[in-house]
């Protein structure tokens, strides 16, 4: 049984060590994680920050994936990863790197910090405020979009157990309830399972 594990970058995953989940299965990461953590797999589908990743020199360490329309702008790179172009080519980077790791054969999919809500009214994501994010005064998207690209692999790949792990009374989105591939989980309870089973 092959688990990865999805990191948006919404607030709900403070605190979680990235690191620690290397022992049970790859993990992907959505654009700027890579900050603070290295992921086996970066998906950024925001050009600015794939400049910034470029300029770090991250997509020599790790597997960069950014869109397929964009082979040209990137062609010196030959380091670069291309995501698929017959699915998802105009998808958040969120709903890419799911689907990516649907695509490496995984599972069981462990999704952290795809909160979609705003919270309290605010901008819900941890580099807010800093380049190439907005700022916390922003109005905050419609998650809409978001949800239906995430139902979407949901669909796509009705084999994959999909597990969101989120604090008691997140709200639900319904077009994901309906998806018999999908649960929630607490952090708590996640840990104490990957603890109890067979490491990688």
């Amino acid at each position: 049984m092959k688990i990865s594990f999805c990191f948006g970058n919404g607030e709900s995953r403070y605190g979680v060590d990235v690191d620690h989940l290397n022992d049970y299965g790859p993990i992907y990461g959505c654009n700027a994680i890579y900050r603070d953590w290295h992921v086996d797999n970066l998906v950024s589908c925001d050009k600015k920050i794939v400049k910034e990743i470029i300029d770090a020199g991250e997509h020599q360490q790790t597997n960069l994936y950014v869109r397929a329309s964009w082979r040209r702008s990137y062609q010196k790179y030959p380091e670069i990863k291309y995501l698929p172009d017959d699915i998802g080519a105009d998808w958040s980077t969120g709903a890419c790197a799911l689907l990516l790791a649907c695509q490496h054969q995984a599972d069981i999919v462990v999704m952290f910090g795809y909160d979609l809500w705003a919270r309290d009214g605010e901008l819900n994501n941890i580099y807010r405020d800093t380049a190439g994010y907005p700022r916390s005064t922003d109005r905050p998207a419609d998650p809409a979009a978001w949800q239906q690209q995430i139902a979407q692999v949901f669909e796509l790949y009705p084999k994959t157990q999909f597990v969101q792990v989120q604090p008691e009374g997140w709200v639900i989105p319904s077009s994901w309830a309906a998806c018999a591939n999908f649960s929630l989980d607490s952090r708590q309870n996640l840990f104490y399972v990957l603890e109890n089973m067979d490491r990688v």
